[in-house]
């Protein structure tokens, strides 16, 4: 899994807005990097998908993304078997909190 659905700005593209801007005009549709970046996440979330009920695979695979951004950010679950609190460790937190360049 990568972070590409979480959405961060494109700041690469900044660099080439004056070219752009001089070569075709004022820039326009700036919000469909969003709606593509989704459309991405919709394709890996159905690539497994057996397409009986793809709605469901969808879901189920958003479902499991949240979970892991739950587990990942340090958040206490329960294990509905044993009944017990779980979390990920420290050094699994730390490595995003203190690493920039993993977000």
């Amino acid at each position: 899994m990568s972070a590409r659905w979480v959405n961060k700005p494109k700041w690469h593209m900044l660099l080439h807005l004056p070219e752009s801007i001089a070569r075709f005009g004022p820039p326009s549709l700036f919000a469909n990097g969003k709606f593509e970046s989704f459309n991405g996440i919709m394709r890996l979330a159905s690539v497994h998908s057996n397409q009986h009920s793809p709605g469901w695979d969808i879901a189920i695979s958003f479902v499991n993304f949240q979970r892991i951004c739950l587990i990942l950010s340090g958040a206490q679950l329960i294990n509905h078997q044993s009944g017990q609190n779980f979390h990920a460790q420290p050094d699994v937190t730390n490595l995003f909190k203190y690493n920039h360049m993993i977000e």
